[in-house]
């Protein structure tokens, strides 16, 4: 079993490597995926981690919302949004 350690490191591993796609200019169908991916890694991760707090979720709401706005899935960003709040 991970330890909480491994889950908060992996959970900032991943929020910050989605940002790495965010900043590009252009993105390809498969940094698509790996950002989609790496979002919800990084939300499961934090979901993991034992004293996480509610602005931690809802921070990671956030970011899922935006990947999917910037992707062009509405509907999903809307869902991600409403759930950050």
């Amino acid at each position: 079993m991970t330890s909480t350690f491994s889950h908060k490191q992996m959970a900032v591993n991943c929020f910050n490597e989605v940002w790495e796609y965010l900043e590009l200019s252009e993105r390809t169908k498969l940094d698509e995926e790996k950002m989609i991916h790496l979002a919800h890694s990084s939300f499961y991760h934090w979901t993991q981690v034992e004293d996480h707090t509610p602005q931690n979720l809802s921070i990671g709401y956030w970011q899922l919302s935006r990947v999917y706005g910037v992707v062009n899935l509405g509907e999903r960003s809307f869902y991600f949004a409403e759930r950050s709040l």
